[in-house]
């Protein structure tokens, strides 16, 4: 038989001959090649390995040498080895044991190989193409390629019958255990000697005129499913529901909101849950004092997580940069966690290249199995709505995967707390879309001690504070509504052109508040639109029993 450029005399020399080429325990590191670890090592490999044993050292030494991979140090007298002694083949690859045994596939053909994590008989295998391989293959995998080479079909690169290629070798199985090793031997039942033809199959497209292949075919990421995977991360919660691992979520406060505290304690919460490594989180505490620093970094010290500070150990936030593009660059993201306290010191958010330049780092670093949590700062003036709005362009909110506002409650429940929450203003992903927390902020409260008092906040009492923040913000409004229905000025639009001079507040939150209590419930409402002679449509009071007050 044929196998890669050699003649054998028998099966039992071509699969030694494939045994000693096969790299078994070690992974690949070289540069500049796609290196399989083929053999790390699967349950079929290890029992043939075993079966071959019985064979081992004569049949193994004679197997013929390919000199452009390797040459055999045995020792051997008279034709016959003297002592079982493996060769060294640690600097074999399995990329070089491939190149030797698939020798030249027909145009367009690759060999197939497939990797499975845990128990082979579990699952379909799925075949890719050995020279698109993206990295090596894991040692603690299944790993195998075929005898033979394929093509790609229309539904991408598969090891069927339709796109078959060439077959390169024939492996035999259960040498030893079903099979005798004597029935390998050269005699009248064994394998003979012959001539052998190497044939290529015309590809059908030969005799056709050579299409180009399409220029964005080389970027396709079809065949690299299993490649992807291995670099995807659980979406496991890092802080509470609010940012998940392998995500972009970026938080934007006011100064004194408590996001760098309430960032500590939801994080200090998940190492707690062993929900990841905490050795491969890393907070880059760029905006603190000396006292502050310090008690950060015990905190760092006493959970775990890795603590970075501009300056110290000369650590800057250019430093920052091109740490992400070795990590991305090598295949290293995967699990990391950064925390960035805050997103200023890392780019000009007002500036949209720069900050669009970042943000396109930040996501191939999450592509790549990452997690970001950038801390940023709201601008002075709220938005139309009364709300805060984050600072700088649109380009870091558009680019990350989740993004939230952090305000305090205009109402406290009681002195000595502060309640804040988290508006969800961009999300992917099974996040919340609001969640309160309170924390104890009385002066001169230790900052272990504010980290401790950190709790969510019930549902039912934040409705509540939020009821009763928007009746206080409103009553201003309310009061001087009432000051001019009293007074006579009772059709629409002059009253709410009265109250918009009066309180110095746009005509249209003036609006919004009239019509919001208007109603014929005391409970709620303050006054009611009535029907007054002629079809007049006036606004009256009305009172605690709900009757309108002359």
């Amino acid at each position: 038989m044929q196998f890669g450029s050699a003649l054998y005399r028998s099966e039992a020399q071509a699969i030694a001959y494939a045994v000693k080429y096969m790299d078994v325990n070690r992974p690949n590191a070289s540069a500049g090649r796609h290196h399989v670890p083929l053999c790390g090592r699967s349950i079929y490999e290890r029992r043939m390995a075993t079966q071959l044993d019985d064979f081992f050292p004569a049949q193994w030494d004679d197997a013929p040498e390919l000199h452009s991979v390797v040459s055999s140090d045995n020792p051997v007298e008279n034709g016959v080895a003297i002592a079982p002694v493996r060769p060294d083949f640690s600097h074999i690859t399995n990329a070089d044991f491939i190149a030797a045994v698939v020798q030249q596939p027909p145009e367009g053909a690759s060999a197939a190989v497939c990797s499975k994590p845990g128990d082979p008989s579990d699952g379909g295998w799925r075949a890719v193409p050995f020279d698109k391989l993206a990295e090596p293959l894991p040692v603690t995998a299944n790993n195998y390629f075929n005898c033979a080479s394929f093509r790609p079909g229309q539904d991408g690169f598969k090891a069927r019958k339709e796109n078959f290629a060439a077959t390169h070798f024939i492996m035999l199985d259960d040498i030893g255990s079903k099979v005798p090793v004597d029935r390998l031997q050269e005699d009248d039942h064994g394998f003979e000697a012959c001539e052998t033809v190497v044939v290529h199959e015309p590809h059908p497209q030969q005799d056709q005129k050579k299409i180009a292949p399409h220029p964005l075919g080389k970027y396709s990421i079809s065949d690299d499913i299993e490649a992807l995977e291995r670099q995807m991360v659980e979406q496991v919660p890092l802080l509470g529901n609010i940012a998940l691992m392998g995500q972009a979520t970026a938080i934007f406060a006011a100064p004194n909101t408590g996001k760098t505290l309430l960032t500590l304690r939801l994080l200090t919460d998940a190492i707690d849950k062993k929900s990841f490594d905490p050795k491969k989180v890393f907070y880059l505490n760029m905006d603190d004092n000396s006292k502050g620093l310090v008690e950060k970094v015990k905190i760092a010290s006493e959970y775990g997580f890795e603590m970075l500070a501009d300056g110290y150990k000369g650590f800057q936030s250019s430093d920052f940069r091109k740490a992400m593009e070795i990590m991305i660059e090598n295949g290293t993201a995967r699990g990391v966690a950064i925390v960035i306290d805050t997103l200023k010191k890392f780019t000009d958010t007002m500036d949209k290249g720069r900050s669009t330049d970042f943000s396109k780092v930040i996501r191939r670093f999450c592509l790549q199995g990452g997690t970001v949590i950038a801390l940023g700062h709201t601008n002075k003036n709220p938005g139309a709505n009364g709300k805060k709005v984050y600072a700088g362009t649109t380009d870091i909110v558009d680019d990350f995967d989740c993004a939230y506002i952090l305000d305090t409650l205009k109402v406290q429940p009681e002195p000595g707390w502060k309640v804040v929450e988290f508006e969800n203003i961009k999300r992917r992903g099974n996040v919340e879309e609001t969640v309160a927390y309170r924390y104890r902020n009385e002066p001169g409260t230790r900052y272990d001690a504010m980290l401790l008092s950190v709790k969510e906040e019930d549902y039912s009492s934040l409705l509540q504070l939020k009821e009763t923040a928007e009746i206080q913000s409103d009553m201003p409004v309310i009061v001087a509504i009432r000051d001019a229905i009293a007074e006579g000025i009772n059709s629409k639009m002059k009253l709410i052109k009265a109250v918009s001079k009066a309180v110095a507040l746009s005509e249209r939150i003036v609006i919004g508040i009239l019509e919001k209590y208007t109603g014929e419930n005391p409970a709620n409402h303050h006054w009611q639109f009535v029907v007054g002679a002629r079809g007049a449509k006036t606004y009256a009071l009305l009172g605690q029993d709900g009757e309108v007050v002359a």
